[in-house]
């Protein structure tokens, strides 16, 4: 695994361990429970993640 994770390296690694304790799958690990589904969403699309690039690629 990766180790201990903070937001930055859990983009930068892609771990899926992390964006699923911080969303609260990890019931005892994670302050209140977690982000839940709808916020961490939330924060992502804050993000930018879901928009389109503005590049040329199909589909885009």
């Amino acid at each position: 695994g990766h180790g201990d994770v903070d937001f930055i390296h859990g983009i930068a690694f892609s771990c899926n361990v992390y964006f699923y304790k911080i969303g609260g799958g990890f019931e005892n690990e994670v302050p209140d429970g977690g982000l839940g589904i709808s916020r961490l969403g939330e924060y992502a699309r804050a993000l930018g993640y879901g928009a389109p690039l503005g590049i040329d690629l199909p589909d885009e």
